[in-house]
């Protein structure tokens, strides 16, 4: 009975972190820098808590820099969300209205666990 409340509790997971609004999406694509000592699991979602898209991968090992997809509805409803910061987006869909593809933006996360970004160029 154990194993089949775990195997439910992680098919209910995967579904969560995987649902996409219907509708159009586009992907944005960019660099995570994870320099804490602990993984960073990406969750775009709406204010509401409402998860409206998808990362791939959707956790960020700790100490790497790795390229990152963010799929998204085409609108501005979305924001991302580090697991570690429920409340505090580190990304608007609202800044990201024009851009689709790659983009000059890096998420960086310090030892610290404290999240930022930072972009050397127009981003889109």
């Amino acid at each position: 009975m154990r194993g089949l409340v775990a195997s439910i509790a992680c098919v209910a997971v995967l579904l969560a972190c995987t649902t996409t609004a219907p509708g159009p999406t586009r992907q944005l694509i960019f660099w995570f820098q994870n320099d804490s000592f602990e993984g960073q699991t990406l969750v775009p979602r709406t204010v509401g808590g409402v998860v409206v898209g998808a990362t791939q991968p959707t956790i960020i090992p700790a100490r790497s820099r790795i390229l990152v997809t963010l799929t998204v509805p085409q609108d501005e409803g979305w924001a991302l969300y580090l697991a570690a910061h429920p409340t505090d987006p580190v990304l608007y869909g609202s800044d990201f209205l024009r851009c689709a593809g790659p983009i000059s933006l890096e998420i960086q996360v310090d030892e610290a666990g404290d999240p930022g970004w930072s972009s050397t160029s127009p981003m889109c």
